[in-house]
């Protein structure tokens, strides 16, 4: 799609005046908005030098429910769904950039840009957290298991725990996830395991409300 309309040669404009996203780890995934209050650039380390991340707020109400990821490179934009839409854009050379990369399409505050409907959760006792958190003590004791990331051949695989929408909304369940991202971004599912959640968390842990 060639980049031919103000609003696109604008928001060029913004995308590469931006700033650093803060480095410190933040469970709903604001980094990824790049902390700043407009909410329109998208930030992402691994990300080439050439290639640039925003969003095109949609025209809908809620007007999320509508919004568009892009990716920017030289003079054509096209629409981020899923991570194959960021292929010659990103350069993943470690476990941490791999788990960072993956959590980008699965953090509270992204996830509604993406097809795939998967979300991260976290052990933490901040009530700031209520979405995408269980306290510490619970998730040890329902044997929840933090991420982990090994290098393999081409790549890295990766293990997280998430919750994915049912049927009977606004139920969640929840999966062990593995994944293989390789260094270009390329994402591969290797398995899903159920995991028992029980019924107050099944209710409590959600998704964006617009989604």
């Amino acid at each position: 799609m060639q980049v031919k309309s103000f609003f696109l040669t604008l928001l060029l404009a913004l995308i590469l005046s931006r700033t650093s996203a803060d480095s410190a780890p933040q469970l709903s995934g604001n980094r990824f908005r790049c902390d700043e209050p407009s909410w329109v650039l998208l930030c992402l380390e691994m990300m080439d030098e050439s290639c640039h991340l925003a969003i095109v707020p949609g025209r809908g109400l809620p007007r999320e429910s509508s919004d568009r990821a892009v990716v920017v490179r030289e003079d054509e934009a096209h629409v981020v769904r899923d991570p194959d839409a960021l292929l010659g854009c990103v350069h993943i050379k470690s476990e941490n950039e791999a788990l960072e990369y993956l959590r980008f399409f699965s953090s509270y505050s992204t996830v509604y840009l993406f097809r795939e409907q998967i979300l991260e959760i976290f052990p933490s006792n901040d009530p700031q957290c209520f979405a995408v958190c269980i306290s510490i003590d619970r998730w040890k004791k329902l044997g929840f298991k933090d991420p982990m990331v090994r290098k393999v051949e081409g790549g890295f695989e990766v293990s997280r725990t998430v919750i994915t929408p049912t049927a009977r909304i606004p139920e969640v369940a929840s999966v062990l996830l593995v994944q293989r991202v390789d260094q270009k971004g390329r994402v591969v599912e290797v398995s899903r395991t159920p995991l028992e959640l029980p019924e107050d968390l099944r209710l409590r842990l959600a998704f964006p409300a617009f989604m």
